[in-house]
């Protein structure tokens, strides 16, 4: 079983979204580095039921965890950081299963917002992005 952050990390690094130049950091976005690319799971939203074991259910339990996104891009670009965020974007929002690989095994991920959230500038003149996502994850029983 892997988890969540290191799943999309790797689908990322796959689709070639993290290229020369940019980092990914998992659960914090550190003070120092340009070009990061930071992923935090969110509460997102109500697991599924699980079956209750003395019936005969075939179903599968799943969870629906919640992915924020973040870009930092260097000093006084704009447009670098947003076109990472949409390349983010691209590569996560409505794929197949079997492209997002690993266990537990994600059904489906998909975008809640239809555009990404400007952060603003940070103390060291960067622009910020985010962007949230909302998935469907097997559980193990």
């Amino acid at each position: 079983m892997s988890g969540l952050l290191e799943q999309i990390e790797a689908h990322l690094i796959a689709e070639g979204v993290v290229d020369s130049g940019w980092e990914v950091c998992k659960g914090f976005l550190p003070p120092d580095g340009d070009q990061v690319i930071a992923l935090y799971e969110t509460a997102g939203e109500l697991p599924d039921i699980i079956p209750d074991p003395d019936v005969n259910y075939s179903e599968q339990a799943y969870d629906n965890p919640g992915l924020q996104v973040r870009v930092r891009g260097l000093a006084e670009d704009y447009t670098g950081p947003r076109n990472k965020i949409f390349e983010c974007f691209r590569a996560l929002h409505g794929n197949e299963p079997a492209t997002v690989s690993g266990e537990p095994v994600i059904v489906c991920l998909y975008a809640v917002n239809s555009g990404p959230l400007p952060l603003g500038v940070d103390g060291n003149n960067r622009h910020g992005f985010t962007w949230n996502f909302r998935c469907k994850r097997e559980r193990e029983t």
